[in-house]
């Protein structure tokens, strides 16, 4: 017991010595004034969504890299080629989403100018998990961005290589005509014995 009150008490702060607050992860205690305690429950609001938006970034990220993983262990081909092109054009698409939105959340907190009510924020952030779905988040960016650039290699990988083959095929069909069309012809044959000349007896 007194270390679960020791536990909480250490997640305290106050500006005087008339206000206190006490943040937990699934509670709160204000003890200020009325205009004092409106500003620190619009900070354990936003506190709050931020939690909700990064654990739905990590389930959309979860989810999008489960996607992926499936794609790169299908067979090869040039149907799976296509479909892995359209993989990585949605994934780079949920990175802008992700990626902007986990911005816009960053740089919100960013315009407070009391340094007290800064710190609040931080605090509740801390104690209600804000901060550690963050870094899943963040470590999925990387992963996801990762992955981006592994399925573009392959797409241009095997484009470039479908190219080179074409390339092969007609320089191929292009020698076989060559020989078909060589001097054995019959018919060429035939005007080169017509222009030889006769012998004089």
């Amino acid at each position: 017991m007194r270390s679960e009150i020791a536990e909480v008490m250490r997640s305290r702060i106050s500006y005087y010595n008339t206000d206190l607050a006490v943040i937990g992860w699934n509670a709160a205690f204000l003890y200020d004034t009325v205009a004092g305690a409106e500003s620190a429950i619009q900070l354990l609001e936003y506190a709050n969504s931020q939690l909700l938006e990064f654990r739905h970034y990590d389930e959309l990220l979860t989810g999008e890299l489960e996607q992926v993983y499936k794609r790169l262990e299908e067979r090869s081909g040039r149907l799976a080629r296509r479909r892995l092109a359209r993989e990585a054009t949605r994934l780079q698409a949920t990175l802008l989403e992700v990626t902007e939105l986990t911005e816009h959340a960053d740089n919100a907190i960013k315009f407070l100018s009391d340094m007290f009510l800064a710190r609040l924020y931080k605090l509740a952030a801390t104690r209600v998990g804000v901060t550690d779905y963050k870094d899943l988040v963040t470590a999925k960016i990387r992963v996801a961005e990762d992955l981006y650039r592994f399925m573009v290699d392959q797409f241009n990988q095997s484009r470039a290589f479908f190219l080179e083959l074409i390339v092969v095929i007609i320089l191929v069909v292009e020698l076989v005509f060559l020989f078909m069309a060589s001097p054995s012809d019959p018919e060429a044959g035939d005007s080169l014995s017509r222009q030889q000349p006769t012998a004089i007896r």
